[in-house]
């Protein structure tokens, strides 16, 4: 039976029933009470100097949320190679565990590097050189501040030193940055690239985060026109499906059915784009992915 077909045909959107409940969760997961209130004041601001509003809006949506590291994670880190980057002024962490061709891990917003202790390990043992970077502002990287742009930048910095990059994997924001960065620094190796709960497009992250944390529409309509002057280019050129054609890759797509921060509509955009990734959809593990059996296929697709 074609799983695609039936992904498909079967788009599965969260009903609109549940939607408050839904941004509710994500407020609480995500956001310091702090930013709610931030939020109130920002769409008084819009009226007064709209500009303001805008640049507020992106420095909260910014804001990295660090969990303290636990022994183990420590632990984990402690067992690789710390190298320190510089994006600008800021240093951030990246850590090699191991020696052959080179696997790039990359994780998502409020994440770290530690959520890929199983990956190493089988990729050590499987001969593989596993390099995990701490965005700036998450795990061990120090800050407290990531917009998507400076992301795309500093893996831009991560993927520039490549000497043997066998493959890419990538989880959530971390998925669609890596895309981004991997196009414009032009790679002409062939590679592998495995995207994990990721969004499609920038666009809808804006939206939905904004939204969660009560910023108006017309401040989030407003906050969309005036990105390229923010970013130095428009809203649409953030997208997997902009970039992916560009890169040299065999590419898997990992998505679960229960995802309640990826709609469905991100994947099934990708999916539709290109036909020919490798798609294993998953039911009630959530947007993490935490399981053995994703990390078996991944690691299969990989090696």
């Amino acid at each position: 039976m074609n799983e695609r077909i039936i992904r498909l045909e079967h788009a599965f959107e969260l009903e609109e029933q549940y939607e408050a409940m839904h941004f509710e969760m994500l407020r609480r997961k995500f956001f310091p009470r702090q930013i709610i209130y931030l939020s109130r004041l920002i769409n008084a601001m819009y009226r007064v100097t709209p500009k303001t509003a805008y640049r507020l809006t992106m420095l909260l949506l910014s804001v990295s949320i660090k969990r303290r590291l636990r022994p183990e994670d420590s632990a984990f880190y402690a067992k690789g190679r710390r190298e320190v980057l510089f994006l600008g002024k800021r240093p951030f962490h990246m850590y090699s565990f191991g020696k052959g061709p080179e696997v790039y891990l990359i994780h998502g917003w409020a994440s770290a590097g530690y959520r890929w202790k199983q990956y190493v390990e089988v990729l050590v043992e499987r001969g593989y050189k596993a390099i995990v970077v701490d965005a700036p502002g998450h795990g061990t990287s120090p800050g407290r501040l990531m917009s998507i742009p400076e992301y795309i930048s500093a893996l831009q910095l991560v993927f520039q030193q490549r000497r043997k990059m066998h493959a890419v994997i990538s989880h959530s924001i971390g998925a669609m940055c890596s895309v981004i960065a991997l196009s414009q620094c032009k790679v002409d190796r062939p590679f592998r690239i495995a995207l994990l709960s990721t969004f499609n497009a920038c666009q809808t992250l804006l939206e939905k985060f904004s939204m969660c944390i009560g910023i108006g529409d017309q401040v989030i309509r407003g906050v969309s026109e005036w990105i390229p002057e923010y970013a130095g280019k428009d809203l649409a050129y953030f997208s997997v499906t902009k970039h992916l054609s560009n890169l040299p890759c065999q590419s898997m797509l990992v998505y679960d059915r229960d995802d309640r921060i990826v709609p469905s509509s991100e994947v099934i955009d990708i999916l539709n784009t290109y036909p020919d990734i490798r798609y294993h959809p998953t039911f009630g593990l959530g947007h993490n992915l935490k399981n053995q059996q994703v990390t078996g296929k991944v690691l299969d697709f990989i090696t």
